[in-house]
């Protein structure tokens, strides 16, 4: 995955939030045990150079656990890039206490410099163990709903599930919203459009309902199908398990009355292709960019799915003009380039 969407998944109002929270309760709770500390040890009439030394290392420690436990909180929270998250509370964490030495002492020392690594590795560990946390909690088994679950449920309507709709593009839901989301597309109980449902469930991250999602890959319509391929394949990245149902969607198979499912299958392709080898995946796409008989959009779609591959900037597509003509108005390197790649894989799964 390129930079830019790395950048894209950070949540830096919570990553903010936190570093200024860690920094001020590093600071209150240094202030609040050192005068105890102090006095404890020159009651155990210990030399003022050696209470220093004893004070400052506890205000060390203080400073790597609070941050390592500030970004592991961050870490549970966000959806994407958890590891990113922790490193980032702990390099927000250092650039505040670096700023501010520089503000009041005017000088960085080396114990200084030493310490800011700590908060980042403090971070970076919070961030592992966040991360692990989270992923552990989003893929257990999904559990039965509680009789107060059923009882929301049963008091929510079209409108709630809108606004959980909106809420996940914005923070994370609990794991009882994502329960409650998940019962709806089981047995639906108001008139909530599945996609609206599905939506959601593609910010969750909630992979144990993988079979649940895995059921409207055959509908009942093209939009469902499309949506659901794209919460498995993209946004829970599980394409390994779907390259059959991604060719089959690609092939037109079942019959795809607005194209929707090959649109979407085709971005799904270029997604898994950025990742991994699947020279089915590739050919199917360089075969639909060359097909005069296919549907523009879809060459359209197999263009730039081939242009991200070739090691375009997906955030920046090439504009396409009207009634496309690939055999004019694409670049030929990227054309070359994919087959380039077709050829090594196909001769490696040969050999293989």
């Amino acid at each position: 995955m390129n930079v830019k969407a790395h950048l894209s998944q950070i949540r830096w109002d919570i990553i903010l939030k936190a570093a200024v929270l860690v920094y001020i309760g590093t600071f209150i709770l240094g202030i609040a045990l050192s005068f105890p500390l102090l006095a404890f040890l020159s009651w155990v009439s210990l030399s003022s150079d050696s209470a220093l030394q004893i004070t400052s290392l506890v205000s060390v420690l203080l400073v790597v656990v609070v941050t390592g436990y500030g970004a592991w909180r961050v870490a549970r929270r966000v959806v994407r890039a958890a590891l990113l998250h922790g490193v980032l509370v702990g390099l927000v964490v250092a650039l505040l206490s670096c700023l501010l030495d520089v503000l009041f002492s005017k000088a960085i020392t080396l114990v200084g410099v030493l310490l800011y690594v700590l908060m980042v590795v403090a971070g970076l560990l919070g961030g592992v163990l966040g991360g692990r946390r989270r992923q552990k909690l989003w893929t257990s088994s999904p559990m039965p709903l509680s009789p107060k679950q059923k009882r929301r449920l049963a008091t929510m309507n079209k409108y709630d599930f809108d606004y959980l709709r909106e809420k996940v593009w914005t923070e994370d839901l609990t794991r009882d919203e994502v329960a409650l989301v998940a019962a709806e597309l089981q047995e639906p109980t108001t008139d909530t459009n599945p996609v609206t449902l599905l939506s959601i469930m593609c910010y969750s991250q909630a992979k144990q309902y993988t079979p649940l999602v895995e059921r409207y890959l055959n509908g009942p319509d093209d939009w469902l199908a499309s949506e659901a391929l794209w919460v498995l394949c993209s946004c829970w990245q599980l394409s390994p398990r779907y390259i059959n149902k991604m060719l089959a969607f690609m092939g037109g198979a079942p019959k795809d009355e607005y194209r929707d499912r090959k649109r979407i299958a085709i971005s799904c392709a270029g997604i898994h292709l950025e990742r991994y080898p699947a020279p089915k995946l590739l050919r199917q796409l360089i075969n639909i960019l060359e097909d005069e008989n296919e549907d523009e959009s879809a060459r359209v779609s197999a263009y730039e799915a081939l242009y991200v591959i070739a090691g375009g900037d997906r955030w920046k597509y090439p504009k396409t003009p009207a009634n496309f003509d690939p055999s004019t108005d694409a670049d030929p390197v990227v054309v070359k380039l994919a087959k380039e790649r077709l050829g090594r894989e196909e001769e490696q799964e040969g050999q293989d």
